[in-house]
């Protein structure tokens, strides 16, 4: 009895165990309902192109330095952010 008290307390309800576990089930199902999150494109292409870009970067200290290799990269690095938000107002951002 008094664990019953106790898990009645826990849940701020009077109610008997097995309506608990329904409530709980059905907001476990509501949450299971909700749309997938994507990410948006403009995310993903800014991401590939920081990425490309800092590999360019680090391969080209591997390579000698190679200084064309790394100003390349730079310029990636740079254009990353206005690629970005030119796709995210062509509506490829979040909404």
């Amino acid at each position: 009895m008094a664990k019953k008290a106790n898990m009645e307390a826990h849940w701020g309800t009077s109610q008997a165990s097995g309506a608990v576990m329904i409530e709980s089930a059905e907001r476990a199902v509501a949450r299971a309902e909700r749309p997938h999150h994507r990410t948006p494109m403009a995310t993903l292409v800014a991401r590939v192109i920081v990425t490309v870009s800092l590999l360019m970067g680090a391969f080209s200290f591997l390579l000698g330095p190679n200084w064309r290799m790394l100003w390349g990269a730079l310029v990636l690095l740079v254009l990353a952010g206005p690629a970005s938000a030119v796709l995210r107002r062509l509506g490829y951002g979040q909404s």
